[in-house]
């Protein structure tokens, strides 16, 4: 014997209680309001009244519209649509290419081990010459950089750059010059005079790389800062042959070239380039000179 056993909250105090054996008693008329409060397994009970079904629906159906639907586009618009191909909800997603990004490699092994004894060779001999060891961030801001930059206007041309949420600019650095220039300027209270270090770490440009050009790579970075003696461009020449023996090249396998800035300048003041109106001229001329050989 199947049995219908429902209740519907509201209508009544008591609400509405249907029961009964549906072969054995007569069911009460039902209202299209009644079956839209039944829960679903008991509108599901109540459709097994196949005499009271076809009457019910039929005025669900004109009590309840169905929605109207818009009007489809002109056939040309859905022509064009349909020669559009499939969108890109219906394209599967791109799988993701195993493959370094242009301008980086990866060192595995020897390679890297190779590498960490040669940098070890090279601060022993930092150490020997009395320089400190400093680390920095590998980003600085952009005003760190700002004269370094080839474009004031597009801060991020030549080096990785971005905006942060406070609206500033930030860049990993290109050197490790910019970032002792800013040590200097920071700490020039607490730091001694003249100020030695040496720094070592990957830099990063936004460059065209090319065959042994990278877009990361390693720098080895010595300088005296506050000394006006030319005894401090002496000491970091015989550091430097020093450094280079220590790393297995020998002595008359390699040729230290000084370059002087005042020698350049007057080179400058002789072909009219002096002054401060003469500036952008001048940095034109020193980025040239700069790339020979």
């Amino acid at each position: 014997m199947r049995r219908a056993d429902v209740r519907v909250r509201g209508g009544s105090p008591q609400g509405l209680l249907l029961r009964g054996a549906l072969h054995q008693q007569p069911n009460p008329p039902l209202q299209p309001r009644d079956l839209g409060r039944l829960p679903g397994h008991h509108v599901r009970q109540v459709l097994h009244r196949p005499d009271q079904v076809g009457h019910l629906l039929f005025q669900i159906d004109r009590t309840h519209p169905r929605p109207r639907l818009p009007p489809l586009p002109p056939s040309d618009t859905r022509a064009a649509i349909k020669s559009e191909g499939p969108t890109m909800a219906d394209k599967p997603p791109r799988r993701p290419r195993a493959e370094t990004p242009k301008g980086f490699r990866d060192y595995f092994g020897a390679e890297v081990t190779e590498r960490k004894a040669m940098l070890d060779r090279i601060a022993a001999v930092y150490h020997r010459y009395g320089f400190d060891p400093l680390e920095t961030s590998a980003v600085e801001t952009v005003e760190a950089l700002g004269k370094f930059l080839p474009d004031v206007d597009r801060p991020n041309e030549g080096v990785f750059a971005w905006q942060d949420e406070d609206a500033d600019w930030l860049a990993l650095r290109y050197d490790l010059t910019a970032p002792l220039a800013r040590v200097a300027a920071q700490y020039r209270n607490d730091l001694p005079s003249p100020y030695r270090r040496y720094a070592m770490g990957p830099v990063w440009r936004n460059e065209k790389p090319g065959p042994g050009r990278f877009r990361q790579f390693y720098q080895c970075d010595a300088d005296t800062v506050g000394s006006g003696s030319v005894a401090a461009d002496a000491e970091i020449c015989a550091m430097l042959a020093d450094c280079l023996e220590a790393v297995g090249i020998d002595r008359g396998d390699y040729i230290v070239k000084v370059n002087n800035r005042k020698v350049l300048n007057g080179v400058m003041e002789v072909a009219g380039l002096a002054g401060d109106d003469k500036e952008a001229e001048r940095g034109i001329v020193l980025r040239a000179i700069d790339k020979i050989d």
